[in-house]
């Protein structure tokens, strides 16, 4: 496909075709990649059994360094930091608007949600299904 002299934009693929070779630059830049996947990947998998506190950014701001990526702490410490507002539960949204597709009224999801060990209030079941509204009360 690739002629010994033609280059392509996509320097991957002229790695593979071999029309480029490796040099120290690129060698380079891959290792600072990888780094620089690293501290995200470890971020991501914690994401859910590590909660971001004082605690939490101090461990992550020594991998940081242990990676040799202070220059880019800031940019990275941005991209870790829970972002402000409600947390989704897509898994539970996902469940609710299952059981009322299947016709079950809020109270019954509630009920069923019970069943398995799962406390919800009304008001949260309706907020997922978008429902809740103010009742007026006589």
């Amino acid at each position: 496909m690739f002629s010994e002299n033609k280059r392509s934009n996509n320097a991957i693929a002229d790695f593979v075709h071999g029309t480029r070779k490796i040099t120290g630059e690129d060698l380079r830049q891959m290792a600072y990649f990888s780094k620089v996947n690293k501290a995200i990947r470890v971020r991501l998998e914690y994401k859910e059994t590590w909660p971001w506190g004082a605690a939490a950014e101090y461990l992550y701001r020594a991998l940081i360094q242990a990676l040799g990526l202070g220059e880019e702490e800031e940019e990275l410490l941005l991209l870790a930091k829970s972002k402000p507002g409600r947390k989704e539960e897509r898994e539970l949204a996902g469940r609710i608007l299952c059981l009322k597709a299947k016709g079950m009224t809020v109270p019954q999801i509630k009920k069923a949600f019970e069943k398995e060990n799962q406390y919800y209030s009304l008001e949260k079941i309706e907020s997922y299904l978008k429902t809740r509204r103010k009742h007026r009360r006589p």
